[in-house]
């Protein structure tokens, strides 16, 4: 069984770039990606062009140190190839591990308390300015300043633990189903309420006769 891959260390910056930039973030590592495996294969095709080209002077005759040659320039560009396809394949592991951060980093933002998950929406996703934000959201700057701290603490931690994405997807649901409030009440509902508080009072202190 194939080993996890140890996780990308992040901070706050990570974080918060992620949310400013989740989707180009991803397209540019796709972009990345799509270079660096076109990259071998063009040094494949290097490979098979020369091999080729090794294989049709051996055929031929009086082609001796033409073909010691070519054989030299091909022992040379494959010690050369592996060297480069190397550092390709560890580049693409550091970018899927990139990648699979900023996807863990999103879902564990998308699992936040509705509080906290507003605020970063507001700050990071949306761009809103830092002044703006507390009157949009009815809150104090102070409390916004603590609950932007608590939020992106909780999405570190959530990143950084043992659980699945699906685990974090998981628990995010059934916490907001725990802050989920009951629905407001319609104008016919409330007044009909109101008509069976009166009746209840008027019956309660009515006098026997």
């Amino acid at each position: 069984m194939q080993e996890e891959q140890e996780k990308l260390k992040i901070d706050e910056k990570f974080i918060t770039d992620c949310l400013a930039n989740y989707n180009y973030r991803l397209q540019e590592i796709q972009s990345e990606l799509i270079q660096a495996y076109e990259g071998i294969i063009s040094k494949n095709e290097l490979i098979e062009t020369l091999q080729m080209k090794v294989n049709s002077d051996n055929t031929g005759s009086g082609r001796t140190n033409n073909h010691k040659d070519l054989n030299n320039i091909l022992e040379g560009v494959e010690k050369r190839q592996t060297e480069y396809i190397t550092e390709l394949l560890n580049f693409i592991r550091q970018l899927e591990r990139k990648e699979d951060a900023l996807r863990r980093v999103w879902i564990c933002f998308e699992a936040l308390p509705f509080s906290e998950r507003d605020i970063l929406a507001k700050l990071y996703v949306e761009g809103m300015k830092w002044e703006a934000a507390p009157l949009e959201l009815s809150i104090s700057k102070g409390t916004l300043a603590n609950k932007k701290v608590q939020a992106v603490r909780r999405i570190q931690k959530w990143y950084e633990s043992a659980y699945s994405n699906t685990d974090i997807i998981q628990m995010g649901n059934m916490g907001r189903k725990k802050q989920q409030k009951p629905p407001k009440k319609t104008a016919k509902q409330m007044v009909h309420a109101q008509q069976l508080n009166l009746f209840d009072f008027i019956s309660e202190n009515q006098q026997p006769e």
